[in-house]
Parts: structure tokens; C-alpha cells; sequence
């Protein structure tokens, strides 16, 4: 189960594509005090000494929106994988408060027993992993960087996270238990409750040969409430996700899906936002263009992960051109971008549903759902089968 944003491989950019990159934000950095308290034995072996973490601003719009070209698509990849180098302390609060100081974060949920990491990778990225550990007599995941990636941004980014998390109280989130680490700030852990059945991506593709039978359109429902339940308490806590897309959604041993990794996950800043981030399978058009956005950015994605849930693919899968070619990544963001371009879905998929999500994906976010509402329409339908 990947609990926390660890990045993936990069996808390959179309023919005829190569166009020059975009420059880089600007990182002016801050140090943040580093932890005296002794460290928490886990069995891993101390990583190489880091210096303090730093804080970087919030960065400019990454791409204008006339100029997105064929390697934005790796700049998205990018930042999904750093878990959100862009990010600000505690994902700044809506009436602009200082940010809790980083170290004050850390104490107050420090782990007080041993934490026992066992051999299991559960999830492995470019910039951290996610591994099986024990603590307290349950399983748990556990999120730490790799100690090749072990940076100062890095470390950084990773307190934001656990920040973040230590202010929600959700049943549809994935519940943060605590962190541990070294005195000089190397080995940070962010320790999260175990999902059974991994991550929602993992299970459509077990269950891909008999969807009917394994996975049945009741037990989607609840899945597809559960994450719109999710929706609603962030957005009531003006928190924009930025990052909804299967892998994401985790399930437990009871099949209660339930919304993970706030890597780039950020408070409401002046109404809305305008940094690139995301995957771009899932990530709504004005997000791709670097545009503002607002949480009908998070109802974008749900509509994406409901296709999903409908054929067992990831969206626009096996799409091709008049000539028969299977559209590249360049040429799926472009279409998106303006409004050419929708995920397919199957025969079987419920007319109801199949309406939801091309409501959730209609290309002017003002047409879109609100999270409660979603809910209101799920569970109607569930009163009519049951």
C-alpha cells in the first residue's frame, strides 16, 4: 500500500515532441530548526547525515498556459514525485497564519514505543518507499525517504506532509498514527495505519477478469461514497487534495476505501491555486493549462477514478488515432486541455454513474458537482438497489 506520494516512472514523451523546458521555479531557502530529542529505534540503519530541511516559497506558475509543451508532462511527474517540493510549511492556512514551526510538529507526535520495520517493500518510488513495519501490536505502513534522496527538500517536504496530516479527523482518511527520527533530522518516518488491499489501482487490475464477480457494482458504490465522503471533509477544511487518482484511494480488509497521500495536498490559498501538479491522466484542464483552481479540481479527478472503477483501466487507455496509433501522453494533455477528449467507458457501466462522472469531468469547473452532492446522488442510488 503506497500511504504517501512516492513518485513513478516518468512516461515517455511523443515523436516530434522535444521542446524546450520550462525554467525552473526560483528556491530561496529557509532553515528549519533541527530535533534534539534522541532518536526512536527502528531496525534500519542511519542514513547519511543531512543538513537542517529548508522551506521554499510558493514558486510562480510553472508553464503559461500558451506555452505547455511535451516535457510539462514530466515537470507534473516530477513534482507528484517529490511530494510537492512546492509545498510551504503546513500548507499555509487560508488567513495567512505563520506556519507551526517544523520541529514543534514533530515532537508533539513523536512516537513514544519502538517502531520495528519489517522486510516488506509495499510500495517503492524515485524519491522514498513505503515499507511493512510494526508498532504497538498492529501492522502499520511506513513512509521514509530513500537515503539516496535523503535531501534537505526532501526532509522538508515530508514534515509539510506529516503537518498536514496531523490536523485531519476523518474515517475516510487514512489515519496518521505518528513519526520518528533521527536527532540529526535523517531516517524521518511518517507511520500510517495499514491497508489491507492496497491501493484501489491494484485491486481493478486483480479483479479485471471477472469484474462483475469480483468486483461487483455494489461494493463500487461504497467505494465511490467513501471517496466523495473524503472530498467533503477536506473541501470543508478548504483543502484542495491536487492528487485524486486510484492509487491513491486505499482499501482495507473490509473493502472501506478510504483517501491517502497529501504529498501535494495544500490549504485554499486566495481562493485557488495555480501550480501544475498532479498526474496528468487524473488532473482537470485548467490545472494542465496553469490556470486557477479551486477544489471543482478535486471533482475533476473523482469523475477520472469513476471511469476506472467502470473499465479496470486507467483513463484513455488504448485510445488511438485515425491511423490506429495509441495517443501519447502530449497528445492526451493537449486534448484535455481543450476539451477534446473524454474516458471511455463500458456497456456494463450504470447509465446513472456513467452521467456522475461526465458531470464530475465537464470541462467548465462552474458545471461541475459539488462533493456533497456526489454523495447525495450515490447514495440514492444505493436506497434503490437495496
Amino acid at each position: 500500500m503506497l500511504c504517501c506520494c512516492l513518485g513513478g516512472r516518468k512516461p515517455e514523451k511523443d515523436d516530434n515532441d522535444d521542446q524546450p523546458q520550462a525554467a525552473p521555479p526560483v528556491d530561496r531557502r529557509t532553515p528549519v530548526p533541527r530535533a534534539s530529542a534522541p532518536a526512536t529505534s527502528t531496525t534500519r540503519s542511519p542514513a547519511t547525515k543531512v543538513p537542517s530541511p529548508v522551506v521554499p516559497p510558493l514558486p510562480t506558475t510553472l508553464v503559461a498556459p500558451e506555452d505547455v509543451h511535451a516535457d510539462y508532462v514530466e515537470i507534473i511527474e516530477e513534482e507528484a514525485a517529490r511530494a510537492l517540493s512546492f509545498h510551504t510549511a503546513a500548507a499555509a492556512a487560508v488567513d495567512d497564519e505563520p506556519p507551526m514551526d517544523a520541529l514543534s510538529v514533530l515532537e508533539a507526535h513523536r512516537l513514544s514505543k519502538p517502531l520495528v520495520l519489517l522486510e516488506q517493500v509495499l510500495g517503492r518510488g524515485t524519491y522514498g518507499e513505503v515499507v511493512l513495519g510494526h508498532y504497538d501490536d498492529q501492522l502499520v505502513a511506513v513512509k521514509r525517504l530513500r537515503p539516496d534522496h535523503n535531501t534537505p527538500k526532501n526532509v522538508d517536504s515530508l514534515i509539510q506532509e506529516i503537518d498536514l496530516m496531523t490536523r485531519f479527523n476523518s474515517p475516510y482518511l487514512v489515519h496518521f498514527i505518528g513519526a520518528t527520527w533521527t536527532t540529526d533530522m535523517t531516517d524521518l518516518t511518517c507511520v500510517v495505519e495499514y491497508m489491507e488491499q492496497r491501493d484501489l489501482q491494484s485491486y481493478l487490475t486483480k479483479t479485471k477478469g471477472r469484474p462483475l464477480v469480483n468486483f461487483p457494482w455494489k461494493h463500487k458504490m461504497a467505494v465511490a461514497r467513501n471517496m466523495a465522503l473524503a472530498l467533503v471533509y477536506l473541501h470543508d477544511q478548504k483543502v484542495i487534495h491536487r492528487d485524486l487518482k486510484s492509487p491513491n484511494v486505499f482499501l482495507n480488509q473490509k473493502m472501506e476505501a478510504k483517501l491517502g497521500d497529501f504529498g501535494i495536498a495544500r490549504h485554499v490559498v486566495e481562493k485557488s491555486m495555480s501550480n501544475a501538479v498532479g498526474t496528468y491522466r487524473w488532473t482537470a484542464p485548467e490545472v494542465l493549462k496553469g490556470k486557477y483552481y479551486s477544489v471543482k479540481a478535486d471533482i475533476y479527478s473523482f469523475g477520472m477514478v469513476l471511469s476506472e472503477l467502470d473499465t479496470h483501466e486507467v483513463p484513455y487507455h488504448g485510445m488511438v488515432n485515425s491511423k490506429g496509433q495509441e495517443f501519447g501522453n502530449f497528445t492526451i494533455m493537449f486534448q484535455v486541455m481543450n476539451g477534446k477528449i473524454k474516458p471511455t467507458f463500458t456497456d456494463k457501466c450504470p447509465p446513472w454513474l456513467h452521467a456522475l462522472a461526465l458531470r464530475c469531468i465537464a470541462f467548465d469547473p462552474a458545471s461541475r458537482p459539488t462533493a456533497q452532492e456526489i454523495v447525495a446522488e450515490i447514495e440514492h442510488q444505493q436506497q434503490q438497489i437495496n
